[in-house]
């Protein structure tokens, strides 16, 4: 759902979602000089120990498991200095989603570049063999499971910031979960990441964590 580093000097807030088809999210910070790390739920309030949320303090590190977690937008706020880390994933269990139809957990199973490939008669897209160019315009691949009406296609830095390219709206396949789109290679490492809404109307986050590195950057 979320994934950052870097390094840190002072404060800074981390935004994700949390849809409604999420069982349980761990939130994981890490920084060299922890100095202060607070957890806002959806209304703003602070994160505390208590039936839905174990919070596991220590010298460098917090770990907060959530189960279930709330619907909305949360935050986490980061105070202190050094090298930082910030993970948030999120697990679901079947038994947790309303007994309406056929809703499935949302998973970006994949993401890569793609290119044509094959024989005559028998062409298809295949993965490129070689780290993307940066401003190259490639089509990728990407395969999004679950329940949700729309999805669109974002990147961000290492830091975990969208980045400027913007997003880019994804048409799948008739009665499938994968979806190709046309799309320019960042200037810098980065990640891909897709985000839109559940069949609830809760927004929702995946990040792809496998990093590239344009071919300029290595």
């Amino acid at each position: 759902m979320l994934l950052a580093y870097g390094e840190l000097e002072g404060e800074r807030s981390f935004d994700f979602p949390v849809d409604t088809l999420l069982a349980h999210v761990e939130i994981f910070v890490g920084v060299q000089d922890l100095g202060e790390v607070r957890i806002l739920r959806p209304d703003g309030s602070p994160l505390a120990n208590g039936e839905r949320a174990r919070i596991q303090a220590f010298e460098h590190m917090r770990i907060a498991t959530l189960e279930p977690p709330e619907c909305g937008r949360w935050r986490i706020q980061v105070r202190g200095r050094g090298l930082y880390c910030v993970t948030v994933r999120g697990g679901a269990d079947t038994r947790s989603i309303p007994p309406t139809g056929d809703l499935a957990p949302i998973l970006l199973v994949d993401f890569t570049f793609v290119e044509l490939g094959g024989r005559p008669g028998h062409e298809g897209w295949f993965p490129i063999e070689r780290e993307p160019g940066p401003g190259e315009e490639l089509m990728a691949r990407l395969d999004l499971a679950g329940s949700f009406p729309s999805a669109e296609l974002g990147f961000a830095g290492a830091d975990g910031r969208p980045l400027d390219s913007g997003f880019l709206p994804l048409e799948f396949e008739p009665g499938g979960e994968t979806a190709h789109v046309r799309c320019v290679v960042p200037g810098e490492p980065f990640r891909a990441f897709v985000r839109g809404y559940d069949v609830w109307g809760a927004p929702f986050q995946r990040m792809h964590a496998p990093r590239f590195a344009p071919a300029s950057e290595r």
